[in-house]
């Protein structure tokens, strides 16, 4: 979506158990590497106000040098459908009116469930836009006096005026914030092994927040969900210059 991470996690990780002691049939594990080819791949933010979409588009004049060395998003729920409209959500887990931050850079496990054994062809997570990162020694070198390996960075992802993206209801949410003021907005991301069928569904997603599934999420199994930025922090577009991340290879599954 509009855009917005260690080497690769362990390839596919055995399945663990939940809370109750229930054996979980469904883990999904984060990483910060791509490996395999990428299916969803970000725009770049050319000013603040751009929305999402347009986070991913090349910048002529940017230049990119070194990696974040965290990846931080904060998960409040995640769900499955069978269908690749997304209808019908089965809620997997859910974190409460208070998000579980996530860094990517530790091979999480984003979610372990139990549901019905089937094929699942999308996958809903529920988020905040605001993701942290921090960049490594050679982003440091690349932009000195603009980037610092010992402050955490901020990026707003969803911010004003933008009104593209759509909660699970169909109803439109309204973005706040902007680059300079962040601003949490509760934002969906779905992941689906086909996106036109939701882009014409009866309630239909804007392309801004589908992420291209690789193949439906067989129960029981696991999968790997990516965030790689490798290579991609930039530090010399802007008035004031700022230490943003907007390289990489982006979102996906492996």
């Amino acid at each position: 979506m509009k855009k917005l991470l260690a080497t690769c996690l362990l390839s596919l990780l055995f399945v663990g158990c939940s809370d109750d002691k229930v054996a979980s049939t469904l883990t999904v594990t984060g990483s910060s590497s791509a490996v395999a080819t990428a299916f969803y791949v970000p725009k770049k933010i050319k000013d603040p106000l751009d929305n999402i979409s347009n986070w991913l588009l090349p910048k002529a004049l940017a230049s990119f040098a070194g990696s974040p060395t965290t990846l931080k998003f904060s998960v409040y729920a995640f769900y499955v459908s069978t269908s690749t409209d997304c209808s019908s959500p089965i809620l997997i887990q859910d974190n409460g009116t208070t998000p579980v931050e996530i860094d990517f850079y530790n091979s999480p496990t984003l979610f372990a469930g139990s549901p019905t054994a089937a094929t699942y062809n999308c996958l809903i997570i529920k988020a905040s836009d605001i993701i942290k990162y921090q960049p490594d020694a050679t982003a440091v070198a690349a932009f000195p006096g603009v980037c610092s390996a010992s402050v955490e960075q901020t990026r707003d992802l969803y911010r004003a005026p933008d009104t593209d993206l759509k909660d699970m209801n169909g109803a439109t949410i309204t973005a706040t914030g902007s680059q300079a003021t962040p601003s949490a907005d509760i934002i969906y991301y779905y992941a689906t092994t086909n996106s036109s069928a939701l882009t014409n569904a009866p309630i239909s997603m804007s392309v801004n927040q589908i992420v291209p599934l690789s193949a439906a999420l067989v129960v029981p199994g696991n999968s790997i969900f990516y965030a790689d930025f490798a290579n991609g922090i930039e530090g010399d577009v802007g008035s004031p210059l700022e230490c943003n991340l907007e390289g990489g290879t982006g979102f996906g599954f492996r």
